[in-house]
């Protein structure tokens, strides 16, 4: 499936390990995302990405440079502790992070989204400056 570029899946019971998915994928919808990250190898042409209630502590380590990402949701997502810089996400225009409540820290380059038109931190109750 290395030319996929739309994946939808909802409460899927996965085990095992996620080491690949295709780079040309521009829409991932996992509901219950079951991983802690996204894989390290993964680098996406993605446009969105909606993993309401995963099972996220961090989308990904290091830097990932997204340019034609526009929406990301990660509500509900009860372990999430801190978001990525977002200055490789230049486009983005909505982050949903609604009930994300060991949420601690957003990265500071958020204030550089000059399309961001949707902030969504509603019971985001760790949250600090």
């Amino acid at each position: 499936m290395r030319r996929l570029k739309l994946l939808m899946l909802w409460n899927l019971n996965f085990s095992g390990s996620l080491n690949f998915l295709s780079s040309e994928l521009g829409y991932l919808y996992w509901g219950k995302y079951p991983f802690t990250c996204l894989p390290s190898s993964f680098q996406a042409y993605l446009v969105e990405l909606i993993l309401p209630r995963s099972n996220i502590v961090q989308l990904w380590k290091g830097t990932k440079v997204l340019p034609n990402l526009t929406h990301i949701d990660l509500s509900h997502s009860k372990n999430l502790i801190k978001m990525p810089n977002f200055k490789e996400i230049p486009n983005l225009e909505s982050l949903a992070l609604e009930g994300c409540i060991k949420l601690v820290k957003i990265d500071p380059s958020i204030g550089t989204l000059r399309r961001l038109s949707r902030l969504d931190l509603k019971n985001c109750t760790n949250l600090f400056n």
